[in-house]
């Protein structure tokens, strides 16, 4: 097929059968923008943005279907506000992310908890990572590392990060010295 046999049937399904660029640019095996620059030029201009689909005005193409019915959005405020759920809780039980579940709760008016705290069903849970070691783990860790044990042996003895352990016996050393 000849070049202006293209543009002449570019035109045509474009103008008579109500095809989009993208539609014309699969039967061609051009791409969309390549119709539309022939289109241009043969002085066929672009329908607007609710003519593009064929029985469905754009109004209703750009309509979401609600994720989650209401009784689902109560459920989801019960569980945060009464069961005391978590954020992660929730995310891992909707199949959607924290972000998604804060922003839904935001919407209803529900105050949200501080990030921070970790809540259960008994109460406050602290962090296991903000463990607090006592002076005579530093003492052994200081008298370790001058014997040559590594940090990171000293560290996987105590279940602590190595940068932890390492700034704590720093401390501490520094201290016996003063």
């Amino acid at each position: 097929m000849d070049m202006q046999a293209k543009k002449a049937l570019m035109a045509d399904m474009y103008t008579n059968q109500n095809k989009s660029l993208k539609e014309i640019g699969l039967a061609l095996n051009v791409a969309p923008t390549t119709v539309w620059h022939h289109l241009n030029r043969m002085g066929i201009k672009r329908r607007a943005a609710h003519r593009r689909a064929k029985d469905v005005p754009y109004s209703e193409r750009r309509k979401k279907q609600p994720r989650f019915t209401h009784e689902q959005h109560s459920e989801m405020i019960h569980l945060y506000t009464n069961v005391n759920k978590t954020l992660e809780e929730l995310s891992m039980i909707y199949g959607v992310s924290r972000s998604s579940i804060s922003t839904w709760l935001k919407k209803a008016n529900v105050k949200l908890r501080a990030p921070s705290r970790r809540r259960t069903s008994v109460g406050y849970v602290p962090n296991p990572r903000k463990l607090i070691i006592n002076e005579r783990i530093i003492k052994n860790a200081s008298v370790d590392r001058s014997s040559g044990v590594s940090w990171r042996e000293i560290a996987s003895r105590y279940d602590i990060s190595v940068s932890y352990i390492r700034r704590k016996v720093l401390e501490y050393e520094a201290n016996i010295c003063i």
